[in-house]
């Protein structure tokens, strides 16, 4: 039972994070938003899990390597959501 209750605890919190990283690959679309509080903390939370990253796959000026993160972040969080 209590099991239960902190396995969807950690569920809602990595859900709650997923859209922290997705505001973040948003708001790297619009660097001019950057001289605004919120998006540089924004930016701050979900750079530590998306910084390694970075960088792998670039086509131009474009950087499809946050993907890979999101795809394995996500199958983390679907692991998750297997026991609730």
């Amino acid at each position: 039972m209590i099991l239960n209750y902190i396995i969807k605890v950690i569920y809602y919190l990595l859900r709650g994070y997923s859209y922290i990283i997705f505001a973040s690959i948003i708001l790297t679309w619009l660097p001019s938003l950057y001289q605004y509080k919120i998006p540089r903390l924004v930016r701050k939370v979900a750079d530590w899990y998306m910084w390694p990253f970075r960088g792998f796959l670039v086509i131009g000026i474009l950087d499809f390597t946050p993907m890979i993160g999101i795809v394995l972040y996500e199958t983390i969080v679907g692991l998750f959501s297997a026991f609730m």
